[in-house]
């Protein structure tokens, strides 16, 4: 059975072809010079053949480990002084986090020349009726050891362990 996809102009009129025999993955192949195509010549790309049960399968994992990691990148929210405020938890942030709280550990034992309090940035998020984002404004926040640990531990980490548990909920279950 013959399709039809390609007669596709590339530079010049040189045509794309595909001959019975080619998959989805086959090279294209040009026609030089236009004129009468190829007995049987394809001029639909032929179809990719469906995914194998466990093709499906690793797609499955692959999108649940994204949508995991997506969810985790995005921030959290948390409320510092009876404010709801967003915060950025991409890569570098984790990092950020993560060593400004051992500085803020450190502190705490009293090793010396360590800052008894760390700046850091928070966002508050205005909203239209739909609950989609409209807006946001920079909160910069002065926080003790104590309270920097705290923002870590209840916000930062207990994101990251929500969304790693949901992630791992959906593997188990096949979601996707």
């Amino acid at each position: 059975m013959i399709t039809f996809d390609a007669l596709k102009k590339k530079e010049s009129s040189v045509a794309v072809i595909d001959v019975p025999g080619d998959t989805h993955t086959s090279p294209a192949r040009y026609m030089e010079e236009l004129g009468p195509l190829p007995d049987g010549a394809l001029l639909e790309r032929p179809a990719a053949p469906p995914p194998t049960l466990e093709q499906a399968r690793v797609a499955k994992i692959e999108a649940i480990d994204a949508d995991t990691s997506a969810a985790i990148l995005s921030g959290f929210d948390y409320t510092v002084d009876d404010q709801i405020l967003h915060f950025s938890y991409d890569a570098h942030d984790q990092q950020n986090f993560a060593d400004t709280a051992n500085a803020a550990t450190l502190s705490m034992m009293g090793v010396p020349g360590i800052p008894e309090s760390v700046t850091w940035n928070g966002w508050e998020i205005t909203r239209d009726a739909e609950g989609r984002e409209t807006g946001k404004a920079l909160v910069r926040l002065v926080l003790t050891p104590e309270s920097f640990l705290k923002l870590y531990m209840a916000g930062a980490l207990a994101h990251k362990a929500t969304q790693m548990e949901i992630g791992g909920r959906s593997r188990k279950r096949g979601d996707t």
